[in-house]
């Protein structure tokens, strides 16, 4: 597929590629965070290089985990109350 035949997305595929919502795609376009097309009919689409590329870039490696990342140091145990016995 060469750059002229790239497959355009709409802010709904884009964003289900994305696991986010439109609204957030939509706010991020705006922000000038993720590429976009917009077509003469003013429509606004997303290529797939584009949505890699944002992808790529945002991409956190992951960290080494801790004892204190462990959900049970974030719990409290409460003793049971007479009427949970």
């Amino acid at each position: 597929m060469t750059a002229d035949q790239a497959e355009f997305l709409s802010e709904k595929a884009a964003a289900r590629i994305l696991d986010i919502s439109p609204r957030t795609l939509r706010s991020w376009r705006k922000q000038g965070l993720i590429g976009f097309c917009r077509l003469p009919s003013g429509t606004i689409r997303y290529t797939l290089d584009d949505l890699l590329i944002f992808q790529g870039a945002c991409r956190v490696p992951p960290r080494t985990r801790r004892a204190s990342d462990a959900p049970a140091a974030h719990c409290r145990i409460l003793p049971l109350t007479a009427a949970q016995r």
